[in-house]
């Protein structure tokens, strides 16, 4: 597997179908598009402090 996964196709951006990724073996997965389904939006500068490793796989 992967460490990360840089989902950019547009394809992945709910955070279910983001998560097959994680599935297949990658340890986290970042979506480069607003994302739907749960998914924990992260803006540096903003609300980096609300980011939980142990528990954000998908973002």
């Amino acid at each position: 597997g992967v460490d990360y996964v840089i989902e950019s196709t547009g394809l992945f951006t709910n955070k279910a179908k983001a998560e097959g990724h994680v599935k297949g073996g990658a340890k986290k997965v970042v979506i480069s598009a607003p994302a739907s389904g749960g998914a924990k939006t992260i803006v540096m500068g903003v609300n980096q402090h609300e980011y939980d490793p142990s528990k954000h796989h998908v973002v």
